[in-house]
């Protein structure tokens, strides 16, 4: 999926989880926790969400907080960086975000 693509739907489902505020102009190194966007409660809904989208399970424990923070991040780790051998994915993450 192109990284455009993927900023669509991803701020479609942003705004799908927050009917109280409007998304405003979100750039891909936006901090979503910091700009109010993830919290706590919503961020399981968010993982739920890349699973659904990738046909795979995000096992949390693998990853820092960090590496959900921005859309820039989340595409790279989730999205872009899948390598997969024999349809299985090999786990990949990337440390820099």
């Amino acid at each position: 999926m192109q990284k455009e693509e993927f900023k669509q739907q991803f701020l479609t489902f942003l705004q799908s989880i927050n009917l109280d505020q409007e998304v405003r102009e979100i750039d891909d190194t936006t901090n979503l926790l910091e700009a109010g966007y993830i919290d706590s409660l919503n961020m399981v809904e968010m993982i739920i969400y890349l699973e659904e989208m990738t046909g795979e399970e995000i096992a949390i424990e693998n990853y820092q907080l960090r590496n959900f923070y921005t859309i820039e991040g989340i595409y790279h780790i989730f999205i872009a960086n899948k390598v997969t051998v024999g349809g299985i994915s090999d786990g990949y993450h990337d440390e820099r975000f």
